[in-house]
């Protein structure tokens, strides 16, 4: 009976080792796995972390040129229908009876693209969110007020230097939304490329202000000494702002200047801007009035000035200058929308490609982790074996 109870006793004592030495292994596989299972799980954390910072950084990217694009074509029209309602309005009140009639057409134009460029509204929120909110807000009080000078030009009671301004500032909005549109570009170069397609479009703003003071002062005859300032100034920013696009511009685009500069109806701005310089103040009532003897064309013994440089012969119509500043203009506006759109390609094609080298990137980094897993798991399992 002892003897049984012994042998009861020894082989209780042997199976608890066992169970202790099983438990041992166990213990061990465990802890060998864990401490690879968490560098794994930290490098795939690391990973997926840094691929999904890329792929929101490209995302943003083609955001920005999907959302920067697709306001390129709404923003010209809105300049080319605002610049030409500027000069019928200034040529009605000039008394130009052509003009009455072309302005409805011009204004249901300018409507047009303005609820195009409305829409755009809230894509330019995403583009710049701090700070687009109020510039739109102080855009859309400007834009209200379109209807109240309307009227004001219809009832000859607007003076010439209120729609002047007016309009003036209404199409500056766009310059100001170009700029935005550079500052917040995903990378410096191409925030510095768009700037400078910006030229262009400055400069064909300065060509249309030059050309609409021009085309009033041949219209009605007179053309002051304060008149002449202001042309003056207008077509030498014109020509400045082509002259720095000239320095910047690259490629295609620089090509597609010179073209421009180079075309006939460059020659026909220049030359009527050159010959309403040399030719001086005309007609100049106001100045008469005030006695400046200067800009009245008289000298000081109140004798008229050089009459033949006063009446000289202009080297083109009225019709062939405006025709002629409206190509001009019209070209250096798809200079700026093509100038911005090899960006905003640019912009495109980097964000897909960063995306697609994030996401290979980290379904490697994924891969690498579960075979380094893997590994660590074959190598536990025959070292503990070995131990075994």
């Amino acid at each position: 009976m002892g003897s049984w109870q012994n042998l009861r006793k020894s082989i209780g004592r042997q199976t608890d080792s066992i169970e202790r030495g099983v438990q041992g292994w166990v213990s061990i596989r465990v802890r060998l796995l864990a401490i690879v299972l968490i560098s794994s799980i930290t490098l795939l954390a690391i990973g997926a972390g840094a691929a999904s910072y890329l792929v929101k950084s490209a995302q943003d990217d083609e955001d920005w040129a999907q959302l920067s694009g697709d306001t390129t074509t709404p923003a010209i029209l809105m300049v080319s229908s605002f610049e030409e309602e500027r000069r019928l309005s200034m040529l009605r009140l000039a008394g130009d009876a052509d003009a009455i009639a072309q302005l409805t057409p011009a204004r249901t134009r300018s409507d047009q693209a303005l609820a195009v460029v409305k829409t755009k509204g809230d894509a330019a929120r995403k583009l710049n969110p701090d700070g687009a909110a109020a510039d739109i807000d102080g855009y859309n009080k400007l834009f209200s007020m379109v209807p109240t000078l309307r009227n004001g030009v219809d009832s000859l009671q607007a003076t010439p230097e209120q729609v002047f301004g007016f309009f003036t500032e209404v199409i500056r909005t766009i310059i100001s939304a170009s700029m935005l549109a550079a500052r917040v570009a995903p990378n410096a170069k191409l925030g510095v490329e768009l700037g400078h397609g910006v030229e262009p479009l400055r400069a064909a703003e300065a060509l249309s202000q030059a050309d609409t003071i021009g085309a009033v002062a041949v219209t009605t005859g007179i053309f002051s000494g304060a008149q002449l300032l202001e042309f003056s100034r207008r077509a030498g920013e014109f020509r400045a702002q082509v002259a720095y696009a000239g320095t910047v511009l690259k490629g295609k685009r620089l090509a597609e200047l010179n073209a421009i500069t180079d075309g006939s109806a460059w020659q026909q701005v220049t030359a009527m801007q050159d010959a309403l310089l040399l030719r001086g103040p005309v007609g100049d009532t106001d100045a008469t009035a005030t006695g400046n003897a200067a800009e009245t064309g008289k000298t000081a013994t109140g004798k008229p000035r050089d009459t033949a440089r006063a009446t000289a012969a202009l080297p083109v119509s009225l019709d062939d200058w405006q025709r002629a500043s409206a190509q001009v203009n019209m070209a250096l506006q798809r200079l700026w929308e093509n100038q911005s759109r090899d960006q905003h390609v640019i912009a495109s094609r980097q964000g897909a490609a960063t995306t697609r080298d994030s996401l290979i990137g980290g379904a490697m980094v994924g891969l690498i982790a579960l075979l380094a897993f893997g590994a660590a798991f074959v190598l536990a399992n025959r070292f503990i074996g070995r131990m075994k």
